[in-house]
């Protein structure tokens, strides 16, 4: 199996693409597997579909090109979770193939080959719920693309101001789909310092290009006079403060241990070889950069869901690649991968199916929708939640801006502050919930401070209310 990846021939590709679907055809055609970002994502793109404005009229982390994908698909085919995961998908060949190709053309292994396309493939399909049109994976396209020029700059040969430019922009495209890829841009600074000699003016050069897309951003909500919401939500993007968590470290450990385990083969036998050119070790550091950054990015992550996984998924398979193409017991190798293969998608199937004790130690649950057991009918209704949403958006709309809850959080806590509370107050009152979910008292806080709205609810239990 690993052999048929081992020839340089681009058309073993297309296997990596039916290897791709089938795996998550079976998982094409089922609510079961409609988690809670994914519901987050189709409400957002219903709102802006209804003429609201991001960061104004709906308050979310959704990087704003996430939010234009979603927007567009919202106008194409409404209430449609199908498109995300086709989407998806291609997007996961693509990157696969685009990774491969700068790997061959950077000369980072000793050998023209696809396996690294195979092993991509492989981890993605080895997670749950990992192929979805995901803001992460949106982004990481164009920091595959900043990958490329990165290779090039490391390598020494090719050292152009335009190059440096590019590597900036794409980063700062990267990040207007997902806001933490900024942190890329910080491992690929450290990179430039420690491993080559590039000119202060080029430092200069990636911040300019980085900083491009936003500056476009912001003067087209400074046009409109919107620059103010823009900049209060910015924080929230760069920095979050408040994680609804829906995968725990632990399950994230154990999800991904085989691929540890095989990294740290991988750097093994990297130590103990003397195969590898100077550049090509440069290369390798880089890439174990990538690794930290990308489990910063699990930390920092708004949900900490599967769907973050992806930033690690290059550097993986860049280490795991080199595993494999170390052996010099070929049968052995194929035995390996032949086992990682299975390891990985049956992992996928049993957890996913609940199939296996071992739920109990890796909970996707928490990260997928399961009907929400109301005193009433929660369906095409005006929903606020107050407190991390377990699903009760799905299939109704969104009442006020406050998608997020962390941002609903904190203006709720500002109420002490008089300019805090009209805020509120008109953020409320222009748009009023049909249904209030209460999760943990904060209806109440918000009465005691706002008495005129509390005349307009009906208390059905602790935690529903429902506008008279």
């Amino acid at each position: 199996m690993l052999s048929i990846f081992k020839i340089n021939d681009p058309y073993r590709l297309i296997i990596v693409l039916l290897f791709l679907i089938a795996v998550q055809l079976p998982f094409y055609f089922s609510d079961l597997f409609i988690t809670i970002p994914e519901i987050e994502w189709q409400v957002l793109g219903r709102e802006l579909a209804n003429g609201k404005i991001l960061y104004v009229d709906v308050y979310h982390n959704t990087g704003i090109l996430s939010s234009l994908v979603y927007w567009l698909l919202s106008e194409l085919l409404p209430g449609n979770y199908f498109i995300y995961r086709i989407i998806g998908l291609l997007l996961i060949f693509f990157q696969a193939l685009v990774f491969n190709v700068i790997l061959i053309q950077s000369k980072a292994y000793n050998q023209n080959t696809y396996v690294p396309a195979a092993v991509y493939a492989l981890l993605m399909m080895g997670i749950p719920d990992i192929a979805l049109l995901s803001p992460q994976l949106m982004s990481l396209t164009f920091i595959l693309f900043a990958f490329d020029l990165t290779f090039q700059q490391i390598e020494g040969r090719r050292k152009q101001d335009w190059m440096v430019l590019k590597i900036g922009l794409y980063i700062g495209i990267a990040m207007l789909f997902y806001p933490l890829s900024y942190l890329v841009l910080l491992s690929t600074i450290l990179a430039f310092v420690f491993y080559t000699n590039t000119i202060f003016r080029r430092y200069f050069l990636i911040l300019v290009g980085f900083m491009l897309p936003f500056l476009l951003v912001w003067l087209k909500y400074y046009w409109f006079d919107q620059q103010a919401d823009l900049n209060y939500i910015l924080k929230y993007l760069i920095f979050p403060s408040a994680n609804q968590i829906l995968l725990s470290w632990r399950s994230i450990v154990l999800l991904l241990a085989l691929p540890i385990l095989l990294l740290f083969m991988s750097f093994i036998k990297i130590l103990k070889a003397r195969a590898f050119i100077n550049y090509q070790i440069r290369l390798q550091n880089f890439m174990l950069i990538m690794i930290l950054v990308g489990f910063v990015m699990i930390f920092f992550d708004y949900h900490q869901s599967s769907h973050v996984l992806v930033m690690l998924i290059p550097a993986l398979s860049f280490f795991i690649t080199h595993f494999f193409l170390m052996f010099r017991k070929t049968w052995l190798a194929e035995l390996i991968f032949l086992l990682f293969a299975v390891y990985m998608v049956s992992q996928n199937f049993l957890l996913s199916y609940d199939k296996t004790e071992l739920p109990e130690l890796i909970n996707i649950a928490e990260q997928r929708y399961k009907p929400v057991e109301l005193p009433i009918s929660l369906k095409d209704k005006k929903v606020l939640v107050l407190g991390d949403h377990r699903g009760e958006y799905y299939r109704n709309e969104l009442a006020t801006p406050y998608l997020s809850w962390e941002i609903a959080r904190h203006q709720i806590e500002e109420m002490d502050n008089y300019e805090r509370v009209i805020k509120f107050f008109n953020n409320f009152s222009s748009d009023m919930p049909e249904v209030l979910i209460d999760k943990d008292v904060w209806v109440e806080k918000i009465f005691n401070k706002i008495p005129q709205l509390s005349h307009k609810y009906k208390k059905l239990n602790d935690q529903v209310y429902l506008l008279m």
